[in-house]
């Protein structure tokens, strides 16, 4: 099992950020990963700093994927450009 999310995604626990961005980039890969979201943010949820810098992270990288995503994708026959992605 290669790839950025799994057991490598627990690598970057002492670096909030990167965590964040791996998961972003893991859930980019794959639908699943997303429910590994309330775990993640439950680890870091005593210490608010990285928290943020957790959620952070997150969301930067799940604005780029979906926005590079939705930039190069073409709509299908019939339908929007959202809806051929989802």
């Amino acid at each position: 099992m290669g790839g950025v999310g799994g057991a490598r995604q627990l690598a970057f626990l002492p670096w909030p950020a990167a965590a964040g961005v791996a998961l972003a980039a893991s859930v980019g890969l794959g639908f699943y990963p997303a429910f590994m979201l309330p775990a993640w943010t439950g680890y870091y949820w005593r210490d608010k700093p990285r928290c943020m810098r957790f959620l952070a992270g997150f969301v930067v990288a799940a604005a780029v994927i979906g926005g590079a995503t939705l930039a190069l994708s073409q709509a299908a026959s019939g339908r929007g450009v959202i809806g051929t992605v989802l």
